[in-house]
């Protein structure tokens, strides 16, 4: 990692226990809000969540698909998380991984299928 900005995707799946609105709803207002007290000034720059689209109406919330299978799929949201630095991200880590933060998540989401990677450049098209 450079001294910029670090972008780390996160992706989250639910437990099976909780319907998609249940699980966003405990993220957006209890999870982040915890973790956002607990880490004061080392928050990330901004912390953006992304939920799969489900049918909320169908037996097992299926996914609406553009291509692919649901198999491809294993889980429900994904974050983007932009750090200051790397000096910024290792300073929030610490709060990230205390037992406080990892028994919030053990309350909606699957730990085991927690997936976390450091994003490199990127580059956007645009219509005009």
């Amino acid at each position: 990692m450079s001294s910029g900005s670090v972008v780390i995707a996160v992706f989250v799946t639910r437990k099976p226990t909780l319907s998609p609105e249940e699980f966003e709803d405990y993220w957006e207002n209890k999870h982040v809000p915890l973790v956002k007290s607990l880490s004061g000034p080392r928050f990330p720059l901004s912390h953006t969540r992304y939920y799969i689209s489900r049918s909320t109406s169908a037996p097992g919330y299926p996914l609406n698909l553009v291509t692919g299978q649901p198999l491809d799929f294993d889980f429900d949201a994904f974050a983007v998380v932009i750090f200051a630095s790397e000096a910024a991200f290792k300073e929030c880590l610490a709060t990230l991984l205390s037992p406080e933060v990892i028994e919030d998540e053990d309350r909606f989401t699957v730990r085991e299928k927690l997936r976390a990677v450091i994003l490199g450049g990127a580059n956007t098209t645009t219509r005009h």
